[in-house]
């Protein structure tokens, strides 16, 4: 009975070091370096938002998951603050609940960011079993040379692995 015990608690500290699939980065934080095959990048560019919003806060609160805490102080437009939540959400693998809020944002916002978001949900709830064509049209949907490769990047994972 002792040793069960101390794997249940050996594999719950495993569990909350987890680290997260969706990762936000910024123009001037995205590089080579930074890049890694078990992530999934959003880019944060202050083009995206209303406000102006800072975007090196911005990453850093949705980072450390304190969207909701600071939200009033940001002043998000309703698609802006779904499509944070949304990616907050798909973090958590609450594809379901991400879905219903992206369903509201459209496709060409946040360069086009939104459509990926989109396919990643629906491959992950099962409804696409082979995104390919999707993520190609997103990847010809944007003009940000950055989106552009963070798409090819998502579509060479699903396709090859890395």
């Amino acid at each position: 009975m002792r040793i069960y015990i101390v794997f249940f608690s050996s594999v719950v500290v495993l569990g909350a070091c987890k680290s997260s699939l969706y990762r936000f980065t910024t123009t001037k934080s995205y590089s080579a370096k930074e890049l890694t095959s078990t992530q999934k990048y959003i880019l944060l560019d202050s083009s995206h938002f209303r406000n102006q919003v800072s975007i090196d806060v911005l990453s850093e609160i949705l980072n450390k998951n304190r969207l909701e805490k600071e939200y009033t102080t940001l002043n998000l437009t309703k698609a802006e603050y779904n499509f944070l939540t949304a990616v907050l959400l798909m973090r958590d693998e609450e594809f379901s609940k991400a879905s219903i809020l992206l369903d509201e944002v459209d496709d060409t916002l946040f360069d086009c960011q939104s459509l990926v978001l989109k396919i990643d949900c629906s491959y992950e709830l099962g409804m696409n079993k082979n995104p390919t064509a999707k993520y190609q049209k997103a990847h010809d949907c944007s003009n940000n040379k950055l989106v552009k490769k963070i798409t090819r990047d998502r579509f060479r994972y699903f396709k090859h692995g890395y």
